[in-house]
């Protein structure tokens, strides 16, 4: 069975590539301030509420767009 040698320096570029970081977050006040009744909603239901926005804002296309036009605001710079 071969493995695999990759050099620290190449591991670090690729965990530091797929690094999250927070866009945001849902809450129960979130649910509360648009008129929900919050007072059985589950931390599960919270999660699969979250799960579900992030997805449908990722399918959505807005996700890629916003990114492209805050970064292009913010002047990243693109690859040549």
């Amino acid at each position: 069975e071969a493995k695999l040698c990759i050099p620290s320096s190449e591991l670090t570029m690729a965990t530091d590539m797929m690094r999250g970081f927070k866009i945001t977050s849902v809450a129960r006040a979130d649910l509360d301030g648009d008129g929900y009744d919050v007072s059985k909603v589950s931390d599960d239901d919270m999660e699969a509420l979250a799960d579900r926005m992030a997805e449908a804002y990722c399918e959505s296309g807005d996700f890629w767009s916003h990114l492209q036009n805050i970064a292009d605001d913010m002047e990243i710079p693109r690859k040549k």
